[in-house]
């Protein structure tokens, strides 16, 4: 992903995504952007020529930042079982950020930018877990008998499959608690007996 550099892009970007996935994007149009950031509208629309195009940007930079995240997670020298749960406090507090009306707005108005984020899980996932997953079989925390390779297609599919905007409606369900639901349920099934004990002793 190459996402704008210029301060005033990033700026730009910063505020929308405030207003963006608290309020909605729908409603909201470049000239209340134009006014909220203390702008032309000329000058907003010498950044972004569209405000599709500043919503793609503004979900780029939460995947972005979101992988970054994880990154540092499990490069950190903590247990596998306090990366998990950084790992599942780090995902509801960015998923919990936002709002049932953003989502429900990807569902009507632009189901082509949700794209990006399924992009963004499908190569995140494999290499961010793939690295925990490995690590926790050499722990002693995940079952040995687990196929990695295949775990991680798993945890890929049910992501992609569940927390999409169509089933967060039919659900009534926040991607925050839908994620830690699964992350929940797929890990019970795949954690050791010490990984089960140690797990419950993290704070």
């Amino acid at each position: 992903m190459s996402l704008p550099t210029s301060s005033t892009a990033l700026r730009i970007i910063e505020t929308a995504e405030k207003i963006f996935i608290t309020s909605g994007f729908s409603r909201v149009s470049m000239d209340e952007l134009a006014r909220e950031l203390g702008m032309s509208k000329k000058t907003l629309y010498a950044h972004f020529d569209s405000k599709d195009a500043l919503l793609k940007a503004v979900l780029e930079r939460r995947v972005t930042r979101v992988n970054a995240e994880l990154e540092f997670v499990i490069a950190s020298k903590r247990t596998f079982t306090e990366k998990l749960h950084d790992i599942f406090d780090l995902l509801r507090k960015r998923l919990g950020e936002v709002s049932p009306v953003f989502v429900d707005d990807l569902r009507r108005s632009a189901p082509e930018c949700f794209a990006i984020i399924e992009k963004a899980r499908g190569e995140m996932i494999p290499r961010q877990f793939g690295k925990l997953f490995a690590e926790g079989v050499a722990s002693g925390d995940l079952r040995p008998d687990l196929d990695l390779p295949l775990l991680q297609r798993v945890l890929v599919t049910l992501v992609q499959t569940i927390v999409r905007p169509e089933t967060m409606a039919e659900l009534q369900c926040g991607p925050n608690v839908l994620m830690s639901r699964i992350l929940n349920l797929f890990f019970v099934g795949i954690l050791s007996e010490q990984g089960r004990r140690s797990i419950s002793q993290v704070p």
